[in-house]
């Protein structure tokens, strides 16, 4: 196998883009992990502090980054040694859209870097209930010892991908994404584009009936607006359909009760994003109608995604 790449993983302070705390790599040569590690980093001073929740999830505090190097200085630092390689990430519209936000805080241009997603390869390759990090590393035989850490979280990634590819008898990633209908992304000075399954034939998912009805998505009405960074559109329906949601068949509606809003919306408003579909949910709240607005992220951990 002649399959060369770099994989990535961030864990973050808080729950705002860009809040980098540590970085992890692993770097792949004719289809062999060579080189894995991590080193944690100072988040860009505008999102610096640490809530309790992320602190639980990976361990890191503020006082174990108080020396550490600024994260764009480890990712210019990384950037060096990836070059012209492909990277990968585990819900890279969580790792990589991270990094681009770190760069903006920063008033700097991120590398320029050609990406996929494992977890939107997993999708189109394997069949399971949940496409968490832990859950596909173990359907593929990969080790992952030691969740959230970001060294070990890259290195899974990196495992996945290999045996996705070998599965698929892909030998580059390119070519694995191509063989499964994936886009692959683009982070640039340009922007941020998503690494995504490419549109299949139009259909209309029905709600699963036998879904656990104690599931926040169980029996509501959704509908989505703004272009998703990890899904396309008809797979997010689909996703959603597994889980007991119904699916408008048009726009918002008086029997709208989740509006799920992509395009980096991070809001709670609808009326801070400029679609007809947000403008129409605007517009039934201030009459008293109760619609829930989720963001891409908060609607991938209702699908039990790993972040």
């Amino acid at each position: 196998m002649t399959i060369d790449f770099f994989a990535v993983d961030v864990e973050t302070a808080n729950s705002n883009r860009g809040s980098i705390c540590a970085v992890g790599w692993a770097q792949v040569s004719d289809g062999i992990i060579v080189h894995s590690g991590a080193t944690l980093t100072k988040p860009p001073e505008e999102v610096s502090w640490f809530d309790a929740w992320n602190t639980r999830i990976h361990g890191i505090t503020e006082k174990d980054v108080r020396n550490a190097p600024s994260v764009v200085s480890v990712i210019r630092e990384l950037a060096e040694r990836v070059e012209s390689n492909i990277v990968v990430a585990h819900n890279a519209g969580f790792d990589i859209s991270n990094i681009n936000r770190a760069f903006q805080y920063e008033d700097k241009f991120p590398p320029e870097w050609t990406f996929t997603c494992s977890l939107v390869l997993a999708r189109r390759v394997l069949s399971l209930v949940s496409y968490k990090l832990p859950l596909v590393a173990a359907e593929l035989g990969v080790s992952l010892n030691n969740h959230h850490e970001a060294g070990a979280d890259a290195a899974a990634a990196a495992g996945v991908a290999i045996e996705l590819a070998k599965r698929r008898g892909a030998n580059s990633l390119p070519e694995l994404a191509e063989s499964v209908h994936v886009r692959l992304g683009k982070l640039s000075s340009a922007g941020y584009k998503g690494s995504i399954g490419k549109n299949t034939p139009d259909f209309h998912p029905e709600a699963n009936p036998d879904a656990n009805p104690d599931h926040p998505l169980f029996g509501q009405v959704v509908v989505f607006t703004g272009q998703l960074s990890n899904l396309v559109r008809k797979e997010a329906q689909a996703e959603a359909a597994k889980y007991g949601a119904t699916l408008a068949k048009g726009g918002v509606t008086k029997k709208t009760t989740r509006l799920i809003i992509g395009d980096g919306f991070e809001g709670e408003n609808p009326s801070d994003f400029t679609t007809g579909k947000a403008k129409k949910a605007t517009e039934l709240c201030a009459q008293g109608q109760e619609i829930e607005v989720l963001t891409e992220q908060e609607f991938l951990e209702l699908l039990d995604i790993d972040a």
